[in-house]
């Protein structure tokens, strides 16, 4: 359905690296990282348009390659106390990775230029210190 209709609109159609039945985690995770637009992919988006939660939503799945992923697991500092509980938590959570996603779609969302630099500082600042949060706990 989403195909015919993104024909009849005549739009683009995100090219599939596979469609079919579920055969295993490790088949998903083969796909990571490969992209048939030339470029090395971020990752995939797993959708079974069939299933629909209990709240009448859809739910996908996104899996990244490590070098895109928002939530990276450090070692443990040499002495346990040097770093708190929390701390140890921003640093895994709030990665380059994430805020970086969050400030691209400040862009999409018109409310920074897609050429902003540091004279923008002040307007992402305000607008990602709770969106960074949200997102956090949305993916927790």
């Amino acid at each position: 359905m989403v195909k015919d209709e993104s024909m009849r609109l005549n739009l683009n159609l995100i090219p599939l690296l596979y469609e079919g039945e579920y055969v295993s985690f490790e088949n998903l995770q083969s796909y990571i990282g490969k992209s048939v637009l030339g470029n090395t992919g971020e990752g995939i988006v797993v959708k079974n348009v069939d299933y629909i939660d209990r709240f009448g939503n859809q739910i996908f799945v996104k899996l990244v390659s490590d070098e895109y992923g928002e939530i990276q697991k450090q070692k443990a500092p040499k002495y346990p106390n040097f770093q708190s509980v929390e701390s140890q938590f921003v640093t895994e959570c709030l990665t380059n990775a994430r805020v970086e996603k969050l400030i691209y779609k400040l862009v999409d969302e018109d409310i920074l230029e897609d050429s902003f630099g540091i004279e923008e500082l002040g307007i992402i600042l305000k607008n990602l210190s709770t969106r960074a949060y949200e997102d956090i706990m949305k993916e927790g």
